[in-house]
């Protein structure tokens, strides 16, 4: 088996990850109580539930 270099791959993730905006954030988003031991979020499919959960600041 080749072996194959990853860091130019671990570069290029840091790099894409940086450029993504988080400012942005869902309107219920200040609702929630983050310090709480379980959160969940319950919607259809497509809404963004997980993606309004990145912005967690645990």
């Amino acid at each position: 088996m080749e072996y194959i270099e990853l860091q130019p791959l671990f570069d290029n993730y840091h790099r894409r990850i940086a450029k993504i905006d988080l400012s942005f954030k869902r309107y219920l988003y200040a609702q929630i109580n983050w310090d709480a031991r379980l959160i969940g979020i319950k919607g259809p499919r497509g809404v963004g539930k997980r993606v309004a959960s990145f912005g967690c600041p645990c």
